[in-house]
């Protein structure tokens, strides 16, 4: 049997995937006005006058200068400079959270059976560089776990090595992995933007928000199925869905996964990525429709009388606490853990 923990590991390998806005500077044309001096008419006959004083020419009326429109910068450019900046930090907080909920119902016979499905994991992690060292704390919930189940889980990077500690029951028993391969290793928070920003599409400035109390710009687009199905990919989620399902449905369930709405936050102040939010409700339909045509050989929903809904699949990623995560101490009790 699939370890729970691995299981929510893998939701989340799964699903841990980010405008032109262009405004033109009219021109401005400042025209400057004199007044020449009257010209006095003749007199017919040169009689004494007094001399009139001359009238005095105003001065230029000086144009105002025009103030510059900034012109607005292409998410392109934004995401490298949040990409790069996100590479400096060498400390950071992520706090996960993945919400899906999926229907089945069979017709077979006069009463249809349904089966709902609500799956919520919940992941908090600090992570560390120069040591390489993360600490995962989760929560799952799903059909036949424990509704509160938690777990924790450290990484560590030793030279080539992956080391990992793997506790079922909050760190009250451990055990320990060296270069697992079939545990589900997450995405650091750049490689995790880099993939985001590789595959969206049509990114817009959409507005503002606050995000860790800090004022932060909104940018929405998509990821369409031909690049979902590479970043899903390239994310190790293949290799996931193999372990817990088999190469086959895991081939047919990235086959067409669909299109995703991407949302982005990146703070206005120091341009670092702050927020993700993923709705991938549709895409995980498409998924979960080859999945189940992949285990009933090829026939279709209709035919084998199943109704397949999916009313949300949303993935969140917040990011905070960047440069302030202090050396993360793994347990003693994990470090003397034997090996699995």
């Amino acid at each position: 049997m699939k370890k729970p923990i691995s299981i929510a590991l893998s939701l989340l390998m799964i699903l841990n995937l980010t405008a032109c806005v262009r405004l033109k500077t009219p021109a401005a044309n400042a025209t400057m006005k004199t007044t020449e001096a009257p010209t006095a008419e003749p007199t017919p006959e040169p009689t004494p006058t007094e001399t009139p004083a001359p009238t005095d020419t105003p001065e230029p009326t000086k144009a105002p200068t025009p103030t510059p429109v900034p012109t607005e910068v292409p998410f392109d450019v934004i995401a490298a400079n949040a990409m790069a900046k996100l590479e400096q930090v060498r400390s950071i907080h992520m706090d996960i959270q993945l919400n899906m909920a999926f229907n089945v119902t069979v017709s077979m016979g006069e009463t249809p059976q349904s089966m709902p499905m609500n799956i919520d994991v919940s992941c908090g992690m600090d992570s560390t560089r120069d040591p390489n060292v993360a600490r995962l704390d989760l929560s799952l919930s799903a059909p036949g776990q424990e509704m509160e189940m938690r777990g924790l889980v450290y990484l560590v990077q030793d030279g080539t090595d992956t080391i990992l500690y793997l506790s079922e029951d909050d760190g009250a028993t451990w055990e320990k992995q060296t270069n697992p391969q079939s545990f589900p290793l997450p995405q650091s928070p750049a490689a995790t933007f880099h993939l985001f920003t590789d595959a969206g599409i049509n990114i817009q400035k959409t507005g503002t928000a606050q995000v860790n109390g800090r004022p932060a710009t909104v940018y929405s687009g998509k990821v369409e199925g031909k690049y979902l199905q590479e970043v899903l990919s390239n994310a190790g989620a293949g290799e996931a869905l193999a372990n817990s399902f088999g190469a086959e449905m895991a081939e047919a369930i990235l086959l067409n996964p669909g299109d995703m709405d991407v949302t982005f936050m990146i703070d206005a102040e120091n341009g670092l990525p702050v927020r993700y939010v993923v709705d991938m409700t549709s895409a995980l339909g498409n998924m979960l429709s080859a999945a189940f045509q992949q285990s009933m050989d090829g026939q279709s929903l209709v035919d084998a009388g199943i109704t397949l809904e999916v009313p949300t699949a949303v993935l969140e990623i917040v990011l905070s606490q960047f440069d302030s995560i202090k050396l993360l101490q793994i347990p003693e009790a994990a470090l003397n853990a034997p090996e699995a």
